[in-house]
């Protein structure tokens, strides 16, 4: 029998000026491969940006979620800003792996952002 797609969805709220983090990791002796992660976040008129991003593995940074600070663990960044649309999907290419992380940062200082991310993936025995 074939693996089936599955979905991980993530529907949160991110704090002023805040990063979130949320994990997912595979059940014993299988693996995940990552298909895709859409993105949506509620106000497509958002100034400054809202910065998204899948990693390979555990992660966790100090840093939180910013432009151009990633490493090689990053899968995916998303900005989420005025110009760029609330919306967005982008592929992961059958990357295989234990465990991901997600990132939802947001830079303003004066409201929260809600937002509902989807990793479609595969869970198949190692």
């Amino acid at each position: 029998m074939s693996p089936e797609i599955q979905r991980f969805c993530w529907f949160d709220t991110v704090p002023i000026s805040n990063t979130i983090w949320k994990h997912k990791r595979a059940i014993e002796g299988h693996k995940l491969v990552l298909v895709d992660v859409s993105i949506s976040i509620e106000y497509v008129h958002t100034e400054p940006e809202q910065f998204f991003q899948i990693y390979n593995g555990s992660v966790w940074s100090v840093w939180g979620s910013f432009p151009n600070i990633f490493d090689q663990s990053t899968l995916a960044q998303i900005t989420l800003s005025t110009y760029s649309g609330a919306n967005h999907q982008r592929p992961l290419h059958d990357w295989e792996c234990k465990e991901f992380t997600m990132s939802m940062r947001n830079t303003d200082s004066e409201g929260v952002r809600r937002f509902c991310a989807i990793v479609w993936f595969y869970e198949v025995p190692m």
